[in-house]
């Protein structure tokens, strides 16, 4: 996590403040991952791979029939956002989405991973970076609703 300047408020009661963000690391891609099970299970890379890249659509046709699915980690699930309606023909749909709601081990874990703060003095090599507070829990997903969720 890095120390980050930036403006808090609207109007004249804007104010400057140092908010923590995540610092992004290098993605751990699919490939990588079939590469840890392989290293931990004998089994070879290649269907490693097979496997997790099955996964996905397996995933998005659960998903499009309005199931939730359970991939160990947490589960997906589609969600929608509906306009109440004084008639049951006139519900519209105002939005459609998938959520992400992590498993209780994962919380676990994200809860006790380890944080350290990095100033500019600490970094002077990258950019500074303006943007966002980044205020996140992981919890709230991409959505940034509370709900988590993949989008």
């Amino acid at each position: 996590m890095e120390k980050v300047q930036t403006k808090i408020g609207f109007g004249k009661d804007k104010e400057t403040k140092f908010v923590g963000r995540r610092r992004l690391a290098d993605p751990f891609t699919l490939e990588r991952l079939a590469k840890e099970i392989s290293h931990e299970t004998g089994i070879r890379q290649a269907t490693c791979e097979m496997v997790l890249k099955y996964m996905v659509p397996a995933i998005e046709d659960a998903i499009q029939d309005g199931r939730s699915v359970d991939i160990g980690i947490g589960t997906v699930s589609p969600a929608i956002s509906t306009k109440a309606a004084d008639e049951a023909d006139d519900v519209k749909v105002v939005k459609k989405r998938v959520l992400y709601r992590a498993s209780k081990k994962m919380r676990q874990i994200v809860e006790q991973m380890s944080v350290k703060l990095i100033t500019d003095e600490d970094d002077a090599e990258e950019p500074e970076n303006t943007g966002g507070s980044g205020t996140g829990t992981g919890d709230q997903g991409g959505s940034g609703d509370g709900q988590g969720g993949i989008e």
